[in-house]
């Protein structure tokens, strides 16, 4: 039973981007979390993912780190979190700030 929910784990994971940012609520309707967060180390360990921090992980790519939006993204998935850009970023999100020079 665990290697089927381990190869389903691998096979979602093989399908995402490259560079994508993932948390182990991302796999709840594969698993339990504790089966995806063994599935996910192991697979860190074998060099499939990349551990970001304790529970949030990445699909490396090669000569690159994780983007930090990419990352508050899978952070607020998995608390649940609503993320409100504010000054500046909400500015340029809004079309009224343009880039500095």
């Amino acid at each position: 039973m665990w290697h089927s929910k381990h190869k389903q784990i691998e096979r979602r994971i093989s399908e995402m981007e490259p560079g994508a940012v993932f948390v182990v609520p991302d796999f709840d309707d594969i698993a339990d979390a504790k089966t995806v967060s063994k599935t996910l180390t192991r697979l860190s360990d074998a060099g499939v993912t990349q551990r970001i921090m304790r529970g949030v992980f990445w699909k490396p790519v090669e000569g690159d780190s994780p983007h930090p939006d990419a990352v508050a993204r899978a952070l607020a998935r998995e608390n649940i979190w609503r993320l409100v850009p504010s000054g500046d970023t909400a500015l340029h999100v809004a079309g009224l700030l343009e880039k500095s020079p």
